[in-house]
């Protein structure tokens, strides 16, 4: 797909600078793509994880326990605290996972919305206005980025 772009630049439809940002909003968003579905999938694998833990603590564990005593024998237990820690560090590492995706769906919005604002200063004239349509719609349908609205 950036091949007819490239040959767009070699015929003089589109600026190399242009170019180079396209490439560059298309990087994005195949970042901000893949982060995405990595959290997705890490999110849902600690929601697993948390149901499970929470099942064996409350049928396995807490069901024999009748006073506060055994509740903090409970701690004594390798398997739990083992448990609870891959807990916690897998919520950690989820939460970095989102930070990581909320920066890199932060700098494809912020790099889409410039070229947005700059589109007179990156298209110019009105013969390069109808490459722009094509060269939107093109990444419209192909890779869901919109560069005709904010």
């Amino acid at each position: 797909m950036m091949d007819e772009f490239r040959r767009m630049v070699q015929k003089g439809e589109l600026s190399g600078y242009t170019y180079d940002l396209l490439v560059k909003l298309k990087e994005n968003k195949d970042k901000e793509q893949q982060l995405k579905h990595v959290r997705n999938i890490f999110g849902f694998v600690m929601l697993a994880i948390y149901f499970l833990a929470l099942y064996y603590i409350y049928h396995h564990l807490l069901g024999s326990y009748t006073n506060l005593q055994q509740l903090t024998d409970l701690f004594a237990n390798t398997f739990v605290v083992i448990g609870l820690f891959g807990i916690a560090v897998g919520s950690v590492a989820w939460k970095i996972l989102n930070d990581k995706h909320d920066d890199a769906d932060d700098d494809y919005n912020t790099l889409r919305a410039e070229m947005i604002d700059r589109s007179e200063e990156l298209w110019g004239s009105e013969l390069q206005g109808d490459h722009r349509t094509k060269v939107c719609r093109k990444l419209q349908k192909d890779y869901d980025i919109n560069l005709f609205h904010k």
